[in-house]
């Protein structure tokens, strides 16, 4: 009976070194090799984001209307390092860049009159702006049953680093009037942008899908959404949704043979 139990307890603490990650790292029963359980990798994915909230536009700090929702996307670069706990759980942190554009738009009506006739004219405006961040994200990864999907979940850091924006107006309706210059069309030069935060956090969870590519190597797809819990912008609200698919290569930290 004890030799019984040896024997069981021997599988079972090998299976669970021998399927760390769930990968079997040995090609060949011939062949030496060491499990890894530290990777480093490079990681590339895009968003689409939506903006809900409300926040103010002004021209020469006179306000001309609210962006209440807007759309966009991100693209994002990063480093990452991964450390494997044990078979189904691992644990990673990543640094790198974070580029977003969005853009907004507005029309509002405007009560008109050349002293004989009134009208109501339609101007709409628009917003088109950049955002650099440095972004910094500890993750969790958990496996679940079903081979190599795991659940993510992790903490974007964001750092503002740069912002730029640009700003047009355009008289819709009616037909017979225009800008002073005859155009329909014009750039707003003295725009009061938004206050954007230097620095906000942004929760993100997630599935992902790993697959071995050759020894030392595995690649995984990641998909998912960020929580929106902090404002882009100061004392207004500026909410950013983005749904993303990212694609991450690992190598083992320890070559496996």
């Amino acid at each position: 009976m004890k030799l019984w139990l040896n024997i069981l307890t021997l599988f079972v603490i090998a299976g669970n070194f021998a399927f760390t990650q769930g990968f079997d790292w040995q090609y060949h029963s011939r062949l030496p090799y060491k499990i890894p359980n530290k990777f480093i990798g490079l990681q590339g994915g895009i968003s689409q984001n939506t903006v809900v909230g409300e926040f103010g536009f002004a021209e020469d700090y006179i306000k001309c209307c609210n962006y209440e929702s807007g759309k966009g996307n991100s693209i994002a670069f990063s480093v990452i390092g991964e450390y494997w706990l044990q078979g189904n759980l691992s644990i990673a942190g990543s640094i790198g860049i974070i580029s977003t554009s969005s853009s907004f738009s507005k029309s509002v009506q405007v009560p008109r009159s050349n002293g004989v006739q009134d009208w109501i004219a339609v101007y709409r405006y628009d917003m088109n702006e950049v955002r650099n961040y440095l972004e910094i994200s500890p993750q969790v990864k958990y496996r679940l049953g079903w081979k190599y999907l795991s659940a993510t979940a992790k903490l974007s850091s964001l750092f503002l680093l740069s912002n730029a924006s640009e700003h047009s107006e355009m008289i819709k309706s009616p037909d017979f009037e225009y800008f002073i210059d005859g155009s329909k069309k014009r750039e707003i030069i003295d725009a009061v942008a938004p206050d954007y935060h230097i620095f906000i956090i942004e929760p993100y969870l997630g599935l992902s899908y790993d697959q071995p590519i050759a020894l030392s190597y595995y690649a995984s797809i990641n998909v998912g959404s960020t929580i929106p819990i902090m404002s882009a912008v100061s004392k207004q609200n500026y909410r950013e949704w983005k749904a993303s698919i990212s694609i991450s290569v690992y190598r083992a930290l320890i070559k496996c043979k």
